[in-house]
């Protein structure tokens, strides 16, 4: 996303353009100001975390390198031997896989032998935070890329679940896959679930991305509103899993939460089948019990593959 390289070549021509232009005036009539303060809330949010968390910024400033090992920042909440299904969480910006998911690990592993049967879970981590990453959403994305590598071909079938820049990470990965020619991607199915994952961009990142005098970041420029990385990613996307690529069985589904007071729900969704849950932008992905609906769509994709006729009626519908 941050290099053009790494996510397809870009469309040309003057319709394009007034297309791109009439997307960009439709989304934009349609943005609710109920709120009209809510434009300010990701410089705000960044401007507060930078100061109130500067010792995690510069803990981590030394390890934004592209060669960063991501072994210390994962979390294996399930792991045996026997299990043939991968369920994986991504999380998203200035977020960690300790912080991001709230009770959800704990109603999984409650739940292990019953709703999650047969899966192993992991909470893949990577390095963000609020200012300073040098390294763009692409370059986490092959981070994520070559650990999906060096798991999947003892799986059958995996999850992944992307919260917020989360779930753009898992878009670049797997792209990356396609790439490499990685052979398993071919063979298994891999549904992603993204909630709340700026596809359309970030309302109020460009004010953020004039703060860069103050605080340099790579991840945050990718995602402002209508970004250029944001269309060579979604581009790339549809040309390597759309429709026609018949080869692979990947699939995404997109949610929003109706409280979302930083991605829009036009953002959230995309291009892709899209649904409401419960909650805003960091409650959407943390669950207090069974009922949440998040909770139970993820139940219901587990056990859609572990049977993979009805799977695939799930994702084609």
């Amino acid at each position: 996303m941050g290099q053009a390289g790494n996510v397809g070549g870009s469309s040309a021509g003057a319709a394009v353009v007034l297309a791109e232009t009439a997307e960009r005036d439709a989304m934009l009539s349609g943005l609710s100001w109920r709120r009209s303060w809510s434009w300010l809330m990701v410089p705000i949010t960044v401007f507060v975390s930078a100061c109130t968390d500067v010792r995690r910024a510069l803990e981590t400033a030394d390890s934004t390198s592209r060669d960063v090992r991501t072994e210390r920042l994962r979390i294996e909440d399930i792991n045996e031997k026997e299990r043939q299904f991968l369920l994986i969480f991504v999380h998203g910006y200035n977020s960690s896989s300790d912080e991001a998911w709230g009770n959800f690990p704990k109603l999984i592993l409650e739940q292990k032998n019953t709703d999650f049967a047969n899966f192993n879970v992991t909470r893949y981590g990577y390095v963000t935070s609020a200012c300073n990453n040098k390294n763009t959403i692409a370059d986490r994305g092959e981070e994520l890329a070559s650990y999906l590598k060096s798991v999947l071909d003892r799986y059958q079938g995996a999850i992944v679940v992307g919260h917020s820049m989360g779930g753009l990470v898992v878009l670049q990965a797997l792209a990356k896959l396609d790439r490499d020619q990685y052979a398993r991607l071919e063979k298994i199915p891999i549904h992603v679930m993204t909630f709340g994952t700026p596809y359309l961009g970030v309302q109020g990142a460009d004010m953020a991305r004039n703060l860069g005098f103050l605080c340099p970041d790579a991840q945050a420029d990718d995602m402002h509103l209508f970004g250029s990385n944001l269309r060579l990613m979604r581009d790339s996307w549809d040309s390597r899993f759309g429709p026609e690529r018949s080869k692979y069985h990947v699939s995404v589904q997109a949610y929003f939460a109706p409280e979302d007071n930083f991605v829009h729900r036009d953002s959230a969704c995309g291009s892709f089948h899209c649904e409401s849950v419960d909650g805003n932008h960091l409650t959407i992905v943390k669950p207090n019990d069974s009922k949440h609906l998040t909770y139970a769509k993820l139940v219901e994709q587990v056990a859609a593959m572990r049977k993979p006729l009805a799977f695939l009626d799930l994702i084609i519908d």
